[in-house]
């Protein structure tokens, strides 16, 4: 090589930012391809030596932690993912992944707290409310089967991690914008359009939201209509399963449907859920009145699968609020 060459590769070098020589994205790439332990720790040290230099670098945190478990060095990818919530607590992804951690580790309520606070700073985030969603499920399972001496749930609960950051870290003066406190008004309008964006819809009627309105007046509060999803969830969950004991749980200890016992609803409810090989149970366009702040009106679309027929249903179900949670005290299919 020349002299020339030689200076002239020396300076180029000189000018260009050491970041641009970091290929961030490439080394994403050979994550998702499938790494083996070896390559995974090559991408650690790469992403370590990178960090040295900009410990910051948001991205290449993330991407660390992530390396981190794969390669089940555990407690240092939850430090990494703590550190990120730290340098900026509007990102969604931190909170759920590191959420997802804790579940292993059996810490529900830790989880739960993570994933309603990737909620907060991004509502409309679908895989994120799919994992609360399964938290809140789990700990309803959990609960009843321990009341019931029920074994435990027939799988082990499994998050989906996030692989990719869906946002820009933002700056300083952005974080603090966005973690503002919020009217309600705004608050109301957000959760409703994320609710829309997940196919959950929750309507109030303008007479029921004054009553709402005079509820919080009297500081009286009012009910968490996500709480009610979840039940519901929890409902369908158990009856998807075949588990006439954890189904009977969803239901109030004065519940009856009308002309008929409750010793004999719950004697014909075994036979009809035994008798299929597999039921599966979805429900659709779920949208939430209040009755008053202890009960509340669902209005759902229930799909109802199994080995032997499937019908899908428009239903009206009525639930209260007890000291275990909302409990079905009605329920009954309506025309479409």
């Amino acid at each position: 090589m020349s002299l020339r060459s030689v200076l002239f590769c020396a300076i180029f070098c000189s000018i260009i930012p050491s970041s641009l020589a970091f290929d961030l994205s490439a080394l994403q790439t050979r994550i998702e391809q499938g790494t083996n332990q070896n390559q995974a720790t090559q991408i650690l040290s790469e992403l370590n030596a990178h960090l040295s230099q900009a410990p910051n670098d948001y991205a290449a945190l993330f991407l660390k932690a992530r390396v981190l478990v794969q390669i089940n060095q555990i407690p240092e990818a939850e430090k990494t993912y703590r550190t990120l919530i730290d340098l900026d607590p509007t990102q969604p992804e931190a909170y759920n992944n590191l959420a997802k951690i804790l579940v292993t580790k059996g810490d529900l309520e830790g989880a739960q707290t993570l994933l309603e606070k990737a909620m907060q700073t991004h509502p409309s985030y679908a895989a994120v409310y799919d994992n609360l969603s399964h938290i809140y499920v789990a700990k309803a399972r959990d609960s009843y089967g321990k009341a019931l001496r029920l074994e435990s749930g027939k799988s082990q609960l499994e998050l989906t991690e996030l692989a990719a950051l869906q946002m820009q870290p933002q700056t300083q003066s952005q974080t603090q914008s966005r973690l503002a406190p919020r009217t309600q008004s705004n608050t109301a309008i957000q959760s409703s359009q994320a609710k829309a964006s997940m196919g959950v819809e929750l309507t109030l009627s303008d007479q029921d939201a004054a009553t709402a309105t005079t509820i919080s007046d009297n500081s009286i509060p009012a009910f968490n209509e996500n709480e009610i999803i979840t039940t519901l969830q929890g409902w369908a969950a158990a009856w998807s399963e075949q588990s006439a004991d954890v189904y009977f749980v969803f239901y109030a200890d004065d519940y009856h449907p009308p002309g008929k016992s409750r010793h004999r609803w719950q004697q014909d409810r075994r036979k009809r859920l035994k008798k299929p090989s597999w039921i599966q149970i979805g429900l659709k366009e779920i949208e939430v009145k209040p009755i008053n702040n202890k009960e509340a009106q669902v209005d759902l679309i229930q799909i109802y699968r199994a080995s032997n027929y499937q019908d899908r249903t428009k239903k009206q179900i009525k639930l209260r609020q007890t000291p275990d949670g909302w409990r079905i005290i009605a329920e009954r299919s309506v025309s479409n």
